[in-house]
């Protein structure tokens, strides 16, 4: 069996999903900073086959819609 790592920043994200699921949950903290090294420290003691980063991901920009998904293939520094 497949095991997967669903990564939140904040418990407020990952409330919800938390008390609908008994899958392995990690909240890594906010920021890519704390995000990278919370997580690589879990995942050095931790094995999953796959890991999924849900959250607003600094995604709250105006036209953007509460209850919208994104697919993000590529991962690279935001231009502003």
């Amino acid at each position: 069996m497949s095991r997967q790592l669903y990564v939140f920043a904040t418990e407020l994200e990952a409330e919800i999903p938390m008390q609908m699921t008994s899958r392995d949950i990690f909240i890594a903290g906010m920021g890519p900073y704390s995000a990278a090294v919370n997580l690589t420290r879990y995942l050095s003691k931790t094995r999953f086959d796959s890991v999924v980063n849900i959250g607003f991901a600094g995604s709250l920009k105006e036209g953007q819609g509460f209850g919208e998904f994104y697919e993000i293939h590529t991962l690279g520094k935001a231009h502003h």
